[in-house]
């Protein structure tokens, strides 16, 4: 999502044995940037602000060639299923020609500029910003010309990733599927310390013709004030609401049918909010190389991958000093199953600290992470751009 370093080869193969190995090298050249034109088209963003103020933001903004955003629509918490567009709406996307990084300015504009990435297909982009006294976590989804239906979402299996913040503040993912009629059945659904205070099982689904995802009761009458987004692929839905607690929920959910990648090798880039004993984001450089081995070839014949993902360049809302953000840096084996679920696990205890999932085509990852800092405990929603 920024500019960054691609390697060359994209993976090496090696044999597992007592000898050390040598002439595994790669080499570095450095990714392209990405310019202002890629952001011309409409876009649906769903945005989600904790600290002294809770709650989410949802807008369809047109970005014009020279990144000025004239509003679509535009819809808060505080004032659900009112989607008017404010009078003195000002804000203006630009990209910095150097890294790739998107900064906002205007009067709507985050305080601090914000900073945000793309994916390589540039039609998905995910931020973190400072407002005042708020932090908050965006994304936002590219709009195209296809037309949609109930059956974009009917019969499919799906893994969700979502932060609620306000009374509860916590991560939570889940796995289910739909059926023929867009019911919910969720197999598993997961907060940081046992089940997430609230729940979508047996909530029924219905898709607009331009990719709206609202729910509804059993007469097909709106039943929340839950608005998503399904992208272009169908293959991501994206959406905010305030759920049955009166808290606020960010929510991203990826159908797992035919996953077509398995791999985030290469450059990418992370946006992340955190809650729990304080409140704060971050975003940082990725890179994850994957090696193939082989173990005892010559007669087990059994060969895996082995993707290690190196976290740095940490920049975040924290008063951090430069010792304690090298201090950040972490090495980690990356665990990605061929449905796209990818974990990282304590080595000690096995136990999953990450919890994510692929984009369909592999451009982006979300995912749910367990931070232990020297502030406290933290409770991170991840969107990595690819």
């Amino acid at each position: 999502g920024k500019k960054g370093y691609t390697f060359t080869p994209a993976r090496r193969t090696f044999d597992v044995g007592l000898t050390d190995i040598t002439g595994v090298n790669f080499t570095a050249a450095e990714a392209s940037v990405y310019g202002q034109a890629d952001l011309a088209g409409t876009w649906r963003t769903n945005m989600l602000r904790t600290g002294t103020e809770n709650g989410w933001v949802r807008a369809r903004l047109t970005i014009g060639a020279t990144g000025v955003a004239t509003c679509e629509s535009y819809e808060t918490s505080t004032s659900a299923g009112d989607t008017t567009c404010p009078a003195d709406f000002d804000l203006t996307f630009t990209v910095n020609p150097d890294t790739g990084a998107i900064i906002q300015s205007g009067a709507y504009a985050a305080g601090d500029g914000g900073h945000m990435t793309m994916n390589s297909d540039m039609d998905f982009a995910a931020g973190t910003a400072t407002a005042g006294t708020n932090y908050q976590i965006m994304i936002a989804q590219k709009e195209g010309t296809t037309n949609y239906s109930n059956a974009n979402l009917a019969s499919h299996n799906f893994v969700v990733h979502g932060m609620v913040v306000g009374q509860t503040n916590e991560w939570w993912y889940g796995t289910g599927a739909t059926d023929t009629a867009l019911v919910t059945t969720m197999s598993e659904e997961v907060g940081p310390t046992g089940a997430p205070s609230a729940t979508i099982n047996g909530v029924t689904l219905a898709v607009a013709v331009d990719g709206v995802v609202t729910l509804v009761d059993a007469l097909g009458a709106r039943a929340s004030d839950f608005e998503g987004f399904l992208s272009v692929d169908k293959k991501t839905m994206v959406g905010t609401y305030t759920d049955i607690n009166g808290d606020y929920q960010l929510m991203i959910v990826q159908i797992t049918d035919g996953q077509a990648v398995a791999n985030l090798t290469g450059s990418s880039y992370n946006h992340l909010l955190g809650v729990g004993d304080d409140v704060f984001w971050a975003h940082h450089d990725i890179n994850v190389s994957r090696f193939e081995t082989s173990f005892l070839p010559d007669i087990l014949a059994l060969t895996f991958n082995l993707d290690v993902m190196l976290s740095y360049n940490w920049n975040l809302s924290l008063a951090y000093t430069p010792i304690q953000k090298l201090g950040l840096v972490s090495v980690k084996k990356l665990t990605i199953a061929p449905n796209g679920q990818a974990i990282v696990t304590n080595p000690e205890t096995d136990a999953i600290v990450f919890h994510g999932q692929l984009a369909f085509d592999g451009t982006f990852m979300v995912g749910t992470e367990t931070m232990e800092l020297t502030e406290g405990t933290f409770y991170t929603l991840n969107v990595i751009t690819h």
